[in-house]
């Protein structure tokens, strides 16, 4: 019978000791052979033992044995992987089949089919029980002398996660691949694992959606959340039908994430304006739903986040005004009407999904205590934490925040998400989430990404790690892995990118190599000895951030992670020519030659007025729009123009974008509360609604008129060699040229 073995960790003595016949620990993620072959599977399994040494070819013919009904997408998704190792003829064999094939697969989704418990005892290895979605995999050369591969799961969403196993553990070698022998017993902690597409700001595009739900199922996620908050149908425009060209790219993403084993849950947000007692506004609600059923949907939610409590009707009024919590108990009854109505009268769909207005709040309050007693029991909450951003999550919040909701919890969570912070970029792993959660009342988690969804796939990455295993997951080794398998032959040069924005909500932690020896540089400015070291070793360091980020842009094969991060490279490459210039001041002023000192002061003062971003806009773009007022107090997805006779500021809270206009001309982007020109005006628009309306149609450069209270901006077509706003090493590039230009001030 097979037993569970310890996780081992591998030590920097490993090789000796194996030579000694020492056993060593190894860690989860790496279990090395004796050929010094390393095996890494992420996410981190639950249990893997390998035969030290064995391994056996994979050969030209490969048998697979599957039972008479099975899931096509797993025997497809094998047959991909087998042909991606050169196996060039596939034989399918029924479990009643003589099988003739020097190596063969067995496929099951019962662990306890006769033909896989047969196989597994010439392995030696008892089949065991696992939770949904676990798997085992097994290979190695039986006691019958035929070489075989075992694979079956708890379902067939197991024995899918088992053939993405396989994939990551063949080698291929310059000649023939080759699989290891071992033993992998695996299954997820958390019920729901993946992604919430619910940021502010520009939609992914469809083929970004298509791309991510392949990421999704190669990295074991199970659950697309659709609740992008600038699509109109979702939020704004919630009770008009999706076009039908807009009906049927759902309708092939919801296909695409069925075939990677992801459930495809669609959202409504109706809570700005619903009345929601009214039958009108339910039977909307209801048929959108429909719609999205009848192109294959099968999960739901109803969204409550950012909206106000007031009502929206006389009705509501009238039905809930003496509740405790009026807008608790109004959504209560519209959740459990849409349970009633739909959820329960339709066939096949899962539990709904919903997210209360107070979703972030610490403690509890009416609202929470009515919304616990009203909505029915099988409903899973959102929960982002304490906070909407939020560090850690712990066991404790968990539990605090299980026991106020008395629903099963959801998490939230508002990481790698930009949207509050447009300038910067988070691709650090995930950190702060305690490996407990699943025993406090949390079911899963769906992570909010930014709008950059290359970018994204650095943390969530990492957060497929965490979710599938919760207790073994090392947040710097599931970052390296991620960097690994996002980066083909570019590691180094995507590695020193990506470690200067590793610094977000949940860590400030910032340019782990080059931090220190900015700090080591000015502790040898103030008097060690190792001064001209430490400055030619923060030289080079600079010269590596310019020369990875010309690498990049110039042969890096994801040409739209290139696109995405422009901004960011550029930036990158703007401050290693600035920092090989401070430091060859600092040095020239150290060594007395103070002519030499201002000359490197001028280049770099050149350079800090010419950081600069090129933007290619191929034909002319013109957008107009009505004001919603004129020096007014910026309310939700409202436009408005400030001059100068409302104040020196807008004063206006951070959700929203500006410009500054002078004499026609567009002269700042970006930001809120924004200084208003004494020669110009202010254009502010409010996250809400269509949110990205002025970003999208406004660049430094570009022309606005209003006339009669609709503003007109105008591109014209060429490129734009704008000013960059992108912060890149967050609050250590920029602090060091600061100290550097003191030093010769």
């Amino acid at each position: 019978m097979f037993q569970y073995t310890k996780h081992r960790k591998v030590s920097l003595i490993y090789s000796i000791l194996l030579l000694c016949f020492i056993l060593v620990s190894i860690s989860p993620q790496v279990y090395a052979t004796e050929n010094e072959t390393n095996i890494s599977v992420y996410p981190t399994p639950k249990n893997m033992d390998v035969k030290k040494g064995l391994r056996f070819p994979l050969t030209p013919k490969v048998g697979v044995v599957v039972p008479n009904e099975y899931d096509p997408t797993v025997l497809k998704e094998l047959e991909q992987v087998l042909k991606s190792f050169n196996v060039k003829k596939i034989q399918k064999f029924t479990p009643h089949d003589k099988v003739t094939t020097p190596v063969t697969i067995y496929l099951s989704s019962n662990l306890k089919a006769p033909y896989i418990v047969t196989q597994l005892n010439t392995l030696d290895i008892e089949p065991q029980s696992y939770p949904a979605e676990g798997y085992l995999l097994a290979s190695g050369k039986g006691n019958d002398g035929k070489k075989k591969i075992i694979i079956a799961g708890e379902d067939w969403d197991g024995t899918y996660y088992g053939v993405k196993t396989l994939k990551q553990i063949i080698e291929q070698n310059s000649g023939r691949a080759s699989v290891p022998e071992l033993v992998v017993e695996d299954y997820p902690e958390m019920e729901y694992r993946g992604v919430i597409e619910g940021f502010y700001g520009t939609p992914w595009s469809h083929e970004e959606r298509v791309d991510q739900l392949k990421f999704y199922g190669d990295n074991k996620m199970n659950t697309y959340v659709y609740a992008p908050k600038d699509d109109p149908y979702h939020r704004d425009a919630w009770r008009e039908p999706y076009p039908t060209g807009k009906l049927n790219e759902l309708a092939e993403l919801v296909d695409i994430a069925k075939k990677n084993h992801i459930d495809f849950v669609f959202t409504i947000s109706p809570g700005l304006d619903i009345c929601y007692s009214d039958n009108q506004d339910f039977n909307l609600l209801f048929e959108k739903a429909q719609a999205l059923y009848d192109v294959g949907v099968r999960d739901f939610a109803i969204l409550f986040d950012d909206i106000f409590m007031e009502m929206s009707c006389k009705m509501d009024e009238k039905m809930f005004g003496d509740e405790p919590s009026p807008t608790a108990a109004a959504q209560a009854f519209l959740l459990n009407k849409f349970q009633d109505k739909f959820i329960e009268k339709n066939e096949g769909t899962n539990r709904l999904i919903t997210v209360p207005t107070e979703y972030y709040q610490e403690g509890t309050s009416p609202y929470r205590e009515q919304f616990a007693d009203l909505v029915d029991s099988s409903v899973l909450v959102y929960w982002t934490g304490i906070g909407i951003t939020t560090d850690t999550i712990t066991n404790e919040d968990a539990q605090r925040i299980s026991d106020i909701f008395k629903h099963d919890l959801l998490i939230w969570d508002n990481y790698p998400v930009n949207d509050f912070s447009e300038y910067r970029i988070f691709l650090g792993p995930l950190t702060g989430r305690d490996a407990g959660l699943t025993e406090h009342g949390v079911h899963g988690l769906t992570a909010n990404p930014m709008e950059h969804a290359e970018a994204s796939k650095i943390p969530l990455f990492t957060i497929a790690d965490y979710t599938w295993n919760p207790k073994d997951y090392t947040s710097k080794d599931s970052w390296d892995a991620s960097i690994n398998d996002f980066t083909g032959s570019y590691t180094e040069e995507v590695t020193t990118f990506a470690e200067n924005v590793l610094s977000s909500p949940l860590n400030q932690s910032e340019s782990r190599t080059i931090k220190p020896i900015i700090d080591k540089f000015w502790e040898g400015f103030n008097g060690r000895n190792d001064f001209q070291e430490i400055a030619s070793n923060l030289y080079n360091e600079f010269f590596i951030l310019e020369n990875s980020a010309d690498t990049l842009e110039e042969d890096f094969t994801n040409r739209e992670f290139i696109k995405e991060m422009n901004p960011w490279i550029d930036k990158m490459r703007h401050y290693g020519i600035i920092g090989k210039l401070a430091v060859q001041m600092v040095r020239a002023n150290y060594n007395g030659d103070t002519e030499l000192a201002e000359k490197y002061k001028n280049l770099l003062e050149y350079e800090l007025e010419h950081d600069t971003t090129d933007v290619v806009y191929r034909e002319d773009q013109i957008a107009s729009r009505q004001l919603d007022g004129i020096n007014k107090e910026r309310g939700w997805a409202e436009f408005v123009m400030y001059t100068p006779e409302y104040g020196e500021s807008t004063q206006t809270n951070q959700w929203g974008f500006e410009i500054k206009v002078i004499d026609g001309e567009v002269t700042d982007v970006g930001g809120n509360n924004s200084t208003i020109p004494s020669d110009g005006y202010v254009l502010s628009l409010h996250s809400g609604g269509d949110g990205d309306w002025l970003a999208n149609n406004s660049i430094v450069g570009a022309s606005s008129s209003i006339s009669e209270n609709i503003v007109t901006l105008e591109i014209e077509k060429g490129e734009y060699d704008i000013p960059n706003e992108a912060k890149y090493g967050f609050n250590v590039f920029e602090p060091f040229i600061n100290q550097a230009l003191k030093v010769v001030d």
